[in-house]
């Protein structure tokens, strides 16, 4: 017989952290575009600086769709570990022993 366990404080961090990893990709997402943008700026050239603009626009777009699915894939997790979290707690109530005074 095989046996099957689960942590759910484990899983519920495991979500925390890919929230958080979420929220940082946000950010770089930013901070990439930005920098794009400042350097077509310093280029001299609209043709350079309509290039960075694209750039920096599909950039920060694919950066974000990462960031989505990541906040995603931690509201699963999370709900992963109360779906965890559920199960042993009924398990505890039926599997209880019964204590009549």
């Amino acid at each position: 017989m095989s046996t099957f366990e689960v942590d759910p404080a484990l899983v519920e961090a495991a979500a925390a952290t890919l929230r958080s990893t979420a929220e940082e990709l946000r950010g770089a997402a930013d901070r990439v575009g930005g920098a794009l943008l400042l350097a077509g700026a310093a280029g001299g050239s609209a043709g350079f600086a309509a290039g960075a603009q694209e750039a920096a626009r599909h950039w920060s777009d694919a950066l974000q769709e990462y960031a989505e699915a990541g906040v995603a894939l931690s509201v699963a997790t999370a709900r992963a570990g109360l779906a965890y979290d559920l199960v042993e707690l009924q398990n505890r109530r039926v599997l209880a022993p019964v204590v009549r005074p």
